[in-house]
């Protein structure tokens, strides 16, 4: 992958809330106990998953979690990027939502790594060779769009995290922006290689991905996504057949 040329990213964060009593209702999470081939404490909870926290720094430039919060009680929280040690609220918020004892659907996930999100875009995506990670799933609560950018540019940071999520082998969970009449963010919401979340009502930027950030079949390894289609359908029949 080519080194990417010098580029200046802003990024936000996304509103992070804790849903109401009954969401573990709610994600079928009772359901999946029931099922055949888990029950009881043989349900997964994350004890052998290790996972990071990307997050775009407050005001102060903080972006870790309060790891003093009882909810990571027992957990292994890792300030990777060390550019800050200050504490985020946001952060704490989302990574009591994805980790957390109380309120995660993987309570048991103990070794967590957290890096501040500008930093990663320079120093790892950004870098001469793009970096690798032995997180297994990672979470980037936070939105950038194209700014003083150049067209080229967000077309080299797309494909080089896509590079990314492929030669790492981990699950990258990216946020779009909040509000139905957003549009749809470049970074990461233009990616091919990672999972797009949106809010649960609805409200949140939708739409198709943005041709003007798509690099041409062939050019850059990024696969054309009237291509992906195909690929997520032929898996549905083992789906299908599992139930």
């Amino acid at each position: 992958m080519k080194p990417c040329s010098s580029y200046l990213i802003l990024t936000f964060t996304l509103t992070a809330g804790l849903a109401h009593a009954g969401w573990r209702e709610d994600v079928g999470y009772f359901d999946l106990l029931g099922y055949n081939g888990y029950y009881g404490n043989s349900l997964p909870s994350g004890a052998s998953t290790t996972v990071e926290l990307i997050e775009a720094p407050n005001s102060n430039g903080d972006y870790m979690p309060n790891v003093g919060d009882s909810r990571f009680s027992g957990k292994t929280i890792t300030n990777i990027s060390n550019t800050s040690s200050g504490t985020s609220g946001h952060a704490t918020s989302v990574g009591a939502l994805f980790f957390g004892n109380t309120y995660s659907l993987s309570p048991d996930t103990e070794t967590i790594g957290v890096r501040d999100a500008n930093h990663f875009l320079s120093t790892f995506i950004g870098s001469p060779v793009v970096g690798s990670t032995n997180a297994d799933v990672i979470s980037h609560a936070y939105i950038s769009y194209q700014g003083s950018n150049s067209v080229e540019t967000i077309k080299a940071l797309l494909a080089r995290f896509d590079f990314f999520c492929i030669d790492s082998d981990v699950v990258n969970v990216v946020g779009v922006a909040n509000g139905a009449n957003s549009a749809i963010p470049p970074i990461w919401g233009s990616n091919y290689n990672a999972i797009s979340v949106g809010r649960t009502d609805g409200l949140h930027s939708h739409g198709l991905t943005n041709t003007t950030f798509e690099n041409d079949a062939g050019s850059t390894g990024r696969q054309k996504p009237d291509h992906s289609h195909r690929l997520v359908t032929r898996q549905a029949p083992l789906l299908v057949q599992r139930n």
